[in-house]
């Protein structure tokens, strides 16, 4: 029941933000869901085990209709920024031209991985040859002219988590501001057997806008 229902928040939001691009309005989703289920912030359950549910399971978690209308900022993605994916998995030209319906060729074009992606989500793995990585997001003000957002980690389990700015301020809408954030290892690298992903999230909240960046990151 889950595609319904998204889809028809897709289409409400599409309906008041008509300029917006299909990756915008997933991120206006994924950005104002809610994580848990309970006023104690509870994360939501596994409706067979009644543990917590994973965060591959749960995604961002429950969608809010009246919030994806109104989510102040927005990650945006390009048709340049799939390209740059779809070269990235190794497809070749012809694969490209298939997927896009159109000529297309990877050469001189930037590979990007599913990290890179300007995705309002992040998914990293870490490993022991790799303890430490770092992606990029860009968001566009689409709340008030003049806002300003603190950012609140959650960090995941044996992970520490740096941004490049811990304050994002705006001085008019479709501004764009970009920022860093670096995954570290904390302490020793999980035992095989131990929980391989973990979970987190990026809280930017300016008092009237709340937008969250569910993370998972994968000891692999």
């Amino acid at each position: 029941m889950a595609t319904p229902h998204v889809s028809g928040i897709a289409a409400l939001v599409r309906s008041k933000h008509l300029d917006w691009t299909p990756a915008e309005i997933i991120s206006a989703i994924v950005t104002t869901s809610n994580d848990s289920w309970t006023a104690a912030g509870d994360l939501i359950a596994d409706d067979i085990s009644y543990k917590t549910a994973g965060i591959y399971a749960t995604g961002a978690g429950q969608v809010n209709p009246n919030k994806a209308m109104d989510p102040g900022l927005v990650f945006g993605l390009t048709l340049n920024d799939y390209i740059g994916y779809l070269c990235g998995l190794g497809y070749e030209d012809w694969e490209v031209m298939v997927t896009l319906g159109r000529k297309q060729s990877c050469k001189g074009v930037k590979h990007l991985t599913a990290s890179e992606l300007n995705y309002p989500s992040i998914a990293v793995n870490l490993t022991r040859s790799t303890p430490s990585q770092t992606v990029s997001r860009t968001v566009k003000n689409v709340g008030d002219a003049r806002e300003g957002y603190s950012a609140k980690i959650t960090e995941p389990v044996g992970v520490t988590i740096y941004l490049s700015t811990y304050k994002l301020q705006f001085t008019r809408l479709d501004q764009e501001l970009s920022y860093n954030i670096n995954f570290s290892l904390k302490g020793a690298y999980p035992s095989q057997g131990s929980d391989m992903i973990r979970r987190g999230k990026i809280v930017w909240d300016s008092g009237k806008h709340v937008v969250t960046t569910p993370i998972a990151v994968c000891f692999s």
